[in-house]
């Protein structure tokens, strides 16, 4: 995504001018310190040169002065690579690509209850009784969004606000609906996770621990066909979390796990956000279609 990569590049430009200006300082403020001390120590290596007499009769200047001057750390800089970045306009720029994302009920684990407009999900104990379908996921409680993706670019919202556990991204339109499966780009999946409340992770192979700063209620899909990415963001901050680069050349769908009920820790529900258009009026699912 050409707009993304130059917001990032732009942002990563402006933290790479700040930190060498305070790189800059830093030097500036050491080698100040530096020149006090060697002026200090020159000093008093004259005056050990001294008779006792002068030297026992400048002694208490010379220590006073060598109190008072304090050595002060320099400002701390962060030079770790950070995961995730806050980058103004970026949310802006993927609204352009608003999907009307709703939950495939036909898809859906037993376990798992859907609103009526099927725009939230959640696990619950007792089992639904759905219709038979060769589609639906029969171990895991997960489920596939309804839209399939050819080509083109996309973007869905989905609230985890109270949740401890999920996972959400894309996943391809063949993966296996029965028995346990291990999600990774090898396997068909290109999804992140939450685990016990504060542990996200991309699922590569091995896994990709996340850094994530700010624990996101609103987590961004976004789908460039074309270009072979599935990026996620932190839509409350519009901060960037992490971005897959691959080929796609089968049917995509937006993938989504709730999770575990976990003793009632992870009740809230999965919610998908109505997606609306640049003028802010609600789009139809016809709309979404149109990008096949």
């Amino acid at each position: 995504m050409a707009e993304e990569e130059k917001l990032l590049l732009k942002h990563l430009q402006e933290e790479e001018f700040g930190t060498l200006k305070k790189l800059e300082r830093n030097s500036d403020f050491l080698l100040e310190q530096c020149a006090g001390l060697q002026n200090l120590i020159t000093e008093m290596e004259h005056k050990c040169q001294e008779p006792a007499a002068i030297l026992l009769k400048d002694v208490k200047r010379t220590l006073t002065r060598s109190e008072g001057l304090t050595l002060k750390e320099p400002q701390p800089i962060l030079l770790e690579l950070q995961d995730s970045y806050d980058v103004p306009g970026l949310m802006e720029s993927l609204q352009r690509y608003n999907a009307s994302v709703t939950f495939d009920p036909d898809t859906a684990n037993p376990y798992l209850l859907l609103s009526e407009d099927l725009l939230s999900v959640q696990v619950v104990d007792q089992r639904q009784d759905p219709p038979k379908s060769s589609s639906r996921f029969e171990t895991c409680t997960c489920l596939m969004g309804r839209e399939q993706f050819t080509f083109g670019k996309h973007y869905w919202v989905v609230c985890v606000e109270g949740k401890s556990s999920w996972t959400l991204g894309v996943c391809k339109e063949s993966v296996s609906r029965q028995g346990i499966f291990t999600p990774s780009p090898a396997t068909g999946f290109w999804t992140i996770w939450l685990r016990n409340g504060d542990e996200y992770a991309a699922l590569t192979s091995p896994l990709t621990e996340l850094a994530v700063r700010a624990k996101p209620k609103l987590v961004g899909i976004f789908l460039d066909y074309d270009a072979g990415e599935v990026s996620f963001y932190n839509s409350n901050t519009g901060s960037h979390i992490f971005t897959f680069l691959d080929s796609f050349s089968e049917t995509l769908r937006p993938y989504f796990y709730p999770g575990i009920r976990a003793g009632g820790l992870n009740d809230a529900p999965l919610i998908i956000q109505p997606a609306k258009d640049q003028s802010g009026l609600p789009l139809l699912a016809i709309e979404t279609f149109s990008h096949l």
